[in-house]
């Protein structure tokens, strides 16, 4: 996610910019019948947007 971690920081007005890459989602997998366990579930892709809107990280490439 070389844009994010190159742009974020020369963003002008405070503007930020960050990116989540959960990889598969459990819930996903589950429902195409497939195991689980090898996703991410669904909480904790949504914490980890959360935690970049309400924090003040920038740049940032989070992988819950």
């Amino acid at each position: 996610m070389a844009p994010t971690e190159t742009h974020g920081p020369e963003m002008p007005r405070g503007i930020r910019v960050n990116s989540v890459r959960p990889g598969w989602i459990s819930e996903t997998l589950e429902a195409l019948g497939r195991d689980g366990a090898a996703g991410t579930p669904a909480d904790k892709v949504v914490d980890a947007y959360l935690g970049l809107i309400d924090g003040a990280a920038n740049g940032q490439v989070i992988r819950p």
